[in-house]
């Protein structure tokens, strides 16, 4: 989030390469550009990384997939996740504001996202990136409760390739 900050201080146009090591456990994001309303990040995850169900309450966003496949859910009739969609390399979806969701990187390869989110960060950067899990309560995108795992790069891999 420091770095998305950091980005929307600058006025003027961003360029940004979209490249990232990849890698082999866990997963990453690398903040590409931002102005104080809209936000790019490109996400990697390894091969049959995820996250936990969360929603964004103030923030609309996109992911698309450049590089695996995702598995997106969201929340089901009963307790738990629903299967939503599988995304394939090219494909979309949009999650809107506190919308329940989560995914996953289908086995294979490492899944590379580009994210690019909605929000007003004028006021309060760390209100405006709120993050609740399913109860309501605010979830760290970095715990446990969140599927974090170490990172690890065992392989030079990048992508892209």
């Amino acid at each position: 989030m420091g770095q998305l900050v950091n980005f929307a201080k600058d006025a003027g146009p961003s360029l940004f390469a979209l490249k990232a090591p990849l890698p082999t456990q866990g997963r990453t994001d690398f903040p590409l550009a931002a102005t104080d309303n809209l936000n790019i990040v490109l996400k990697t995850y390894a091969s049959g990384g995820e996250n936990g169900l969360h929603a964004h309450i103030n923030e609309d966003h996109a992911f698309i997939v450049l590089q695996g496949r995702a598995k997106f859910y969201g929340k089901g009739k009963d307790k738990g996740p629903q299967h939503i969609a599988t995304l394939e390399k090219f494909q979309g979806i949009m999650v809107p504001k506190g919308a329940l969701y989560s995914f996953e990187a289908v086995a294979g390869e490492p899944l590379v996202m580009l994210r690019v989110g909605t929000v007003d960060i004028s006021e309060d950067p760390v209100a405006a990136f709120a993050r609740v899990g399913e109860d309501g309560r605010d979830m760290d995108s970095y715990s446990a409760e969140n599927k974090q795992e170490p990172l690890r790069y065992d392989r030079e891999l990048w992508f892209p390739a």
